[in-house]
């Protein structure tokens, strides 16, 4: 009887091991699943992070390539203009309105002065929406050559400006364009920025 008794325990107690190890062997698997569900969802965050990140900064620097684009045209085009119309004037002794026979041209060259003018404001509004505080800096040194556009009635003195310190403010500015626009920029697009952020800028 005692032994009857002793091979039901011993029965017993592997059944209820067997059990045990095939619940544990269940949790381990499902353990297993759910940590490599964790994981893949983690890399795959983390993928869609990685790629977020890429297309912003594409964004960036393709709304900081369009703005100083235009801005290094419209600049240029405001240079030049009011040299053009600085021309017309002084040919008149400042007087345009007295000289009938090139009154045309002059009308001609104030209307491109306003609108190379406007055209100047409107990429400056760009620079300081999209642009980097390097590019808001250089920008001011760029307008600060350009002839006043704000006069209340352009003259030749109005008109003339520094063609060498428009033109170095110039590539000061390319620079900074090299260096945030493009996705690989060249050594030499960094060679100034040392100086730029020491001497300080908006």
């Amino acid at each position: 009887m005692e032994v009857k008794e002793t091979r039901d325990l011993r029965r017993s107690v592997g059944q209820r091991h067997t059990l045990i190890v095939a619940i544990a062997g269940i949790v381990a698997t499902l353990s297993g699943t759910l940590v490599g569900a964790q994981i893949g969802a983690n890399a795959s965050i983390g993928a869609v992070e990685v790629q977020l990140a890429a297309s912003l900064e594409e964004e960036s620097r393709n709304r900081k390539s369009g703005a100083y684009s235009d801005f290094l045209v419209a600049v240029d085009r405001m240079a030049f203009a009011g040299q053009d119309l600085g021309l017309v004037i002084e040919m008149t002794d400042g007087k345009p309105y007295d000289h009938p026979d090139i009154l045309a041209e002059y009308d001609d060259a104030l209307a491109e002065w306003r609108e190379a003018r406007a055209a100047v404001q409107r990429a400056i509004n760009d620079v300081y929406a999209y642009g980097s505080r390097d590019a808001v800096a250089i920008h001011r040194e760029v307008t600060a050559s350009l002839p006043d556009g704000f006069a209340p009635a352009p003259h030749p003195g109005v008109l003339i400006y520094d063609r060498d310190q428009y033109e170095q403010a110039v590539k000061k500015f390319q620079k900074v364009f090299c260096r945030e626009a493009s996705i690989s920029p060249r050594d030499e697009c960094f060679d100034d920025i040392t100086a730029l952020r020491d001497g300080g800028g908006g």
